[in-house]
Formats: C-alpha cells, sequence, structure tokens
C-alpha cells in the first residue's frame, strides 16, 4: 500500500502539472496562430475570388471551399482553408494571397475560430490546474499550521471505511473514523483524508492523534502517520 500511496501522490502531482502545461502550451498556440495570421496579412495583399465549389473531404472530415482568383493576369484555383454554411458556389469573396508566393492565399479571419478556441481550451485548461495546485497548497499550509499551533488530543477509532471516490490498481484507500471526549463532556467526531493501507496494518483500539484548531474546532488534522 506504500506502494500505492506514492503512486497516488506521483499521479496527484503529475495530473496538476500536465493541466497546466496543457492550458500554457494552448494559449501559447492561440498566440502563435494571431502572430502567425498579422504577419501574412501584413505581407500580403487582397484579391477578389469567386467560390467554384465546396466539396466534402473525407479523409480530414471538413469541407474545402474551392475558389478561383488572379494575380499579374494568371488564374489560379486552390481551396482557401476555411468554410462557413453561409458560403455558396458563386459567391465573390475576398481573398488575402501572399507577396512571395500566390499560391499561398488565406481567407480573412479565417483564424479568428482557431484563436478563440485554442486560448478558450487554453483558459479552462490552466485555470483547472492553477486551481489544483492553490488548494494543494493550501491544505499542505493548513496542515502545517495545525501541526505547528493546533491542541493535539487522542482520539479512539470508531469505524474504518474504503474511499470509493479514490482508485489506484483496483484498490481504495482507507478513511479513518474517530471520536474524542474532551473533559467539559463534549463530543468531537473526526475524519482523516485518504490512508493509503490495509485495514489489518491500523490497530482498531489505537488512539490516533488529532490537532484540532483552538479557535474552530472543524479545523483539524487527523495524523495517520502514527497509527
Amino acid at each position: 500500500m506504500e506502494r500505492r500511496r506514492i503512486h497516488s501522490l506521483v499521479f496527484s502531482i503529475v495530473f496538476k502539472g500536465l493541466f497546466t502545461a496543457i492550458g500554457i502550451g494552448l494559449m501559447i498556440g492561440a498566440l502563435a496562430v494571431m502572430l502567425s495570421g498579422r504577419n501574412f496579412i501584413r505581407n500580403s495583399f487582397p484579391v477578389s475570388g469567386e467560390i467554384i465549389d465546396i466539396a466534402w473531404d473525407g479523409l480530414s472530415e471538413t469541407y474545402e471551399t474551392i475558389a478561383g482568383y488572379e494575380v499579374a493576369g494568371e488564374s489560379y484555383i486552390r481551396d482557401i482553408g476555411f468554410y462557413s454554411s453561409d458560403m455558396r458556389p458563386g459567391d465573390v469573396i475576398e481573398i488575402l494571397v501572399s507577396n512571395v508566393d500566390p499560391w499561398d492565399i488565406r481567407y480573412p479571419g479565417s483564424d479568428t475560430l482557431a484563436i478563440i478556441v485554442l486560448f478558450s481550451m487554453g483558459t479552462v485548461f490552466l485555470f483547472f490546474g492553477v486551481m489544483c495546485i492553490i488548494i494543494d497548497h493550501r491544505k499542505r499550509k493548513k496542515t502545517e499550521d495545525l501541526l505547528a499551533t493546533g491542541i493535539r488530543v487522542e482520539a479512539k477509532i470508531i469505524d474504518i471505511r474504503e474511499n470509493t471516490n479514490e482508485s489506484l490498481d483496483g484498490y481504495h484507500p482507507l478513511i479513518i473514523y474517530c471520536r474524542y471526549d474532551s473533559p467539559d463532556g463534549r463530543i468531537y467526531l473526526f475524519h482523516s483524508d485518504s490512508v493509503w493501507k490495509e485495514s489489518y496494518q491500523i490497530n482498531p483500539d489505537a488512539l490516533v492523534p488529532v490537532y484540532v484548531d483552538k479557535n474552530n474546532p472543524s479545523h483539524y488534522y487527523v495524523d495517520t502517520n502514527e497509527i
């Protein structure tokens, strides 16, 4: 179970880091597409073209908008790399043509959708990853503060259950439920975070150290490392 605990910790770190990295990568991709589009606009000129055909490309599963246009008296026909449902054969459209290569064309605004999608997805991934990191950091800080300043009490184990919300290699971690009867007659119930141990490794008669916030008993840390 110790191996699974380590694997769970590593997976958690990689998971958060991966979401954050994906989010940053997607946003960098959106920025690259935007800069590429601006650079193309600066190094191109507009011409009028006519949509000749709109064909379905089964390989890429997208529509191809085939248009004809003229540059310096030469005729060209090629896919403009953009499709909209309101486009029809015979429509006259504006096409941006590269100053270097007349075959290199773009439809004005064709990058907008890609930029929006990449940036939106990047924002979602980055937000999720950063929030997980922040929550994890706050949780560790709270635990450190409770270990340093909390009131330590010894609680009795009253139940041990599997946490079915978590799983690794087909196994579930445990949650330890415990109870503390204070000298003034009050009863406090606590439960631990997920514990990667076998139930037989836990002595049900053992006392569990619990560190309780002196100002707010609902803030506590069950120290399962000592059982």
